[in-house]
């Protein structure tokens, strides 16, 4: 399945060969999520170019500062759930094997 992420990512853009449609509710928590990925997320990118159109399209400069504060929460949580499943992976490793 191909996503088309500047449609994703920037709806405006997208209206350019048809009329502008109202975003459904599952692609905004998509978008939300996608921002919501740490910068080191797109280091792996090689394409210079992909890298910097990715850098550009997750940019919160130019967010509306409910979005950032919204994006900065998501975050917070997604470092939390890291940081509780690496403990839990830490329990297992010193359980005793029964």
């Amino acid at each position: 399945m191909s996503v088309d992420y500047e449609a994703v990512l920037c709806p405006q853009n997208f209206s350019k060969s048809r009329p502008r449609q109202v975003p459904s509710s599952r692609e905004d928590v998509f978008t939300v999520l996608l921002l919501a990925l740490t910068p080191q997320t797109w280091l792996g990118i090689t394409d210079q170019a992909l890298m910097h159109e990715m850098k550009q399209l997750v940019s919160m400069a130019s967010l509306p500062t409910m979005l950032q504060e919204e994006v900065l929460h998501l975050r917070r949580q997604l470092q939390l759930l890291k940081r509780c499943q690496e403990n839990k992976e830490e329990e297992d490793f010193a359980a005793p094997a029964y």
